[in-house]
């Protein structure tokens, strides 16, 4: 029997509770004032990320493990959780302040901020977890509360984008689930148990993150949902997965964890999908011609980065500053980058209500202060110095050589390959961003683009998102700061402190030069003689080669359903078959013993009991009788008395007294030779006796 524990812990309990039923007061002050719900959401999620981010500098508790097994609900406020939930706090609140000019036109705006806060709390509550079970459970309830963000408007393929995102996390859901049944009733160890546990978390947290080949929301769900959801789906919900590996992998598979000696697996494991999941995304996101859907693409690019540095982190053992470092950064950087990007293409959509590229072509140039926020945020995703995404790229790029280093033969040439992509994907992010940024600020606009609204922006959304847009380039001029998140991150991935590191010398800069000198050569070669055909920018999505409808779906509504379908209703008709076997075995077997007499009457007159046909009489010694009775029967006949064959009768009757009296004579021999056997012992014994 399991029994559940709960560890309260106030400083991250409080928050949470405060935050979910600050969703409910929302929605009852929102019937009474949609201005005043407006300004109470956003108060809440400013209040959060002061509470967090004071927090965040003041004494926090030391980073504990993460309970992986243990039946327990429990909490924890150690820095880098604390981190991520002042960061999920500030992106809350840019997107709720957006979501006021967002929304003026759609209808239930009061439900969506209902569900925002709810989704809000739960993903806090998933980065404050300090148990495999807490994460869980607060990971289901933000998986549902998020798919009504993003079914918000209803429209037929926001419904069917949705489906798919709700699959897909309810899918991630329960492979957690079974995962954690499996670890809590595994209290032996034993190894079988402990790698499918592993396995289906890493589906469940895989599927939530957009990592390949469970990535088929990402570019559904993002073009489909507001343009504030995308922001957090693609932002801070594809964490909540990032989270999970994370913690996953510290804790089994780092220092004295329980599947130590596996480490080098795990980790070839994660860098094989952050490569395919990386390089996926960004060949995507070049081929796409709309701006939401581009931007997903990207996050699914972006998360291979992290993924492979985490696998560094797991292959470099006791060496893995580096790679926690850069994966910690590039997740805080990815985050604030999104946010910005999206944002952006929130303000275009409410203008043009459009989101394919060739109706948006220029329609920036002229706008001075958005311009600016979206090529901050560009130059931060393409790893151009000085910004944070150079920083973090840098760091993830150094790991690799780090541990390429560490090798020889076949392993070092895989790893030198993982190389060459990782800055080959860097070069696709620079001439994707480039395609957005002229395409959108460059080109010059239609009459009919240029004549569809303006980029103004209430205050109170954009100094917040002006002030996240300037903290992009911060995070890499002041490396400092960028040090001490890294820092501060560290204890919970089992590394040790950033060692010191010059971030813009020569050999660094080379890297990030290779990079954008690639995607300068596709931009120039590729993409402009061939995805652009006067003027118009081709669309080389191919809906035959979804993944989700040609595999996915098929596999989930009809293969499975056909597969378990018979085998259900073979079980079902078991019994009956059972049944029917049963009684003609029955019947078999009674009519075998009931036939048996008469097959074995049937044999035995077959073989033993043969009828052989009667002999002829031998009348060899019978031949005067036979000589006699002719004789007779010629006197017979000459006398007029009619008798058939008295020659034979007569020699049978000869014949039978013949042996008959042989009978007798052999009969009177036994008797005679039995008497002497008898004289003869009776004598034996007499003289012996004597």
């Amino acid at each position: 029997m399991l029994s559940l524990t709960v560890n309260y812990n106030t400083a991250a309990l409080c928050p949470i509770l405060a935050v979910m039923l600050s969703a409910v007061l929302s929605y009852l002050i929102g019937r009474k004032s949609e201005r005043a719900r407006d300004i109470f959401a956003s108060l809440v999620a400013l209040g959060a990320a002061v509470y967090f981010g004071v927090s965040l500098f003041c004494k926090t508790e030391a980073d504990a493990a993460f309970g992986m097994t243990e039946p327990t609900f429990a909490l924890k406020t150690s820095p880098f959780n604390v981190l991520y939930a002042f960061i999920t706090s500030v992106m809350w609140f840019v997107t709720t302040a957006f979501s006021t000019p967002y929304f003026r036109t759609y209808d239930e705006r009061n439900r969506y901020y209902l569900f925002s806060l709810l989704t809000f709390g739960a993903t806090i509550g998933v980065f404050l977890s300090a148990t495999l079970l807490t994460l869980f459970i607060f990971f289901e309830i933000m998986s549902f509360t998020s798919y009504v963000m993003v079914v918000h408007d209803r429209k037929p393929e926001t419904l069917k984008a949705a489906s798919t995102y709700l699959t897909v996390s309810v899918v991630g859901g329960m492979s957690i689930l079974m995962g954690l049944c499996i670890f809590a009733a595994n209290s032996a160890n034993t190894p079988l148990n402990t790698y499918a546990a592993v396995f289906f978390m890493l589906v469940g947290f895989g599927a939530k993150a957009g990592a390949f080949p469970l990535h088929v929301w990402l570019p559904k769900a993002h073009p489909a949902a507001p343009a504030p959801a995308s922001a957090l789906l693609s932002g801070v919900l594809t964490k909540t997965g990032i989270y999970g590996i994370l913690m996953m992998t510290a804790t089994l598979f780092g220092k004295s964890g329980m599947l130590e000696d596996r480490s080098v697996s795990w980790g070839n494991t994660l860098l094989f999908l952050g490569v395919v999941t990386m390089l996926l995304g960004g060949i995507l996101a070049l081929l796409s011609v709309n701006l939401k859907r581009t931007l997903a693409c990207s996050s699914m690019s972006q998360i291979g980065f992290i993924l492979v540095g985490i696998s560094m982190q797991t292959l470099l053992g006791e060496h893995s500053a580096i790679a926690a470092g850069g994966t910690v950064l590039h997740m805080v950087n990815h985050s604030m980058i999104k946010l910005v990007l999206f944002v952006c293409a929130g303000i275009i959509y409410m203008n043009l209500h459009r989101l394919n590229l060739n109706d948006m072509k220029g329609w920036g140039r002229g706008k001075p202060f958005l311009t600016a926020v979206f090529l901050l945020g560009a130059l931060d995703i393409c790893g151009i110095p000085p910004f944070g995404g150079y920083i973090s790229k840098t760091l993830l790029h150094e790991s690799i050589v780090e541990y390429a280093s560490m090798l020889s033969g076949g392993s070092y040439f895989v790893i030198k390959c993982c190389e060459y992509l990782f800055m080959l994907t860097g070069g696709l992010t620079v001439a994707y961003m480039t395609k957005l940024f002229v395409c959108i600020f460059v080109e010059k606009p239609a009459a009919e683009t240029a004549a569809h609204g303006s980029a103004k922006l209430p205050l109170y959304c954009s100094v917040p998102l002006a002030v996240c847009a300037l903290i992009l380039p911060a995070l890499g001029i002041y490396s400092t700061a960028s040090r001490y998140i890294a820092d501060i991150s560290a204890p919970a991935m089992n590394a040790e402190a950033l060692p010191a590191l010059e971030f813009f010398s020569g050999k660094n800069l080379l890297g990030s030069a290779i990079s954008i000198s690639i995607g300068a050569i596709v931009y120039i070669f590729v993409v402009r003689p061939f995805m652009i055909k006067d003027g118009v920018y081709r669309d080389f999505s191919n809906p035959d080669a979804d993944i989700d409808e040609k595999l996915y779906k098929p596999l989930v509504f009809r293969i499975l359903p056909a597969i378990f379908g018979s085998i259900s209703a073979f079980v079902c008709e078991l019994p009956s078959y059972i049944a029917k076997a049963a009684m003609r075995t029955a019947s078999f077997i009674a009519h075998a013993v009931s036939d048996l007499p008469d097959a074995l009457i049937l044999l035995s007159r077959r073989t033993a009991l043969r009828e052989v046909a009667a002999k002829q009489p031998d009348f060899r010694h019978a031949r005067l009788p036979s000589k006699i009775g002719y004789v007779i029967q010629k006197a017979s006949d000459a006398i007029g008395i009619k008798s058939k064959n008295l020659d034979l009768r007569f020699a049978a009757a000869v014949e039978a007294a013949r042996v008959t009296m042989c009978r007798i004579t052999r009969n009177l021999s036994f008797a005679m030779i039995v008497a002497c056997i008898g004289l003869c012992a009776a004598l034996i014994f007499l003289i012996f006796i004597n």
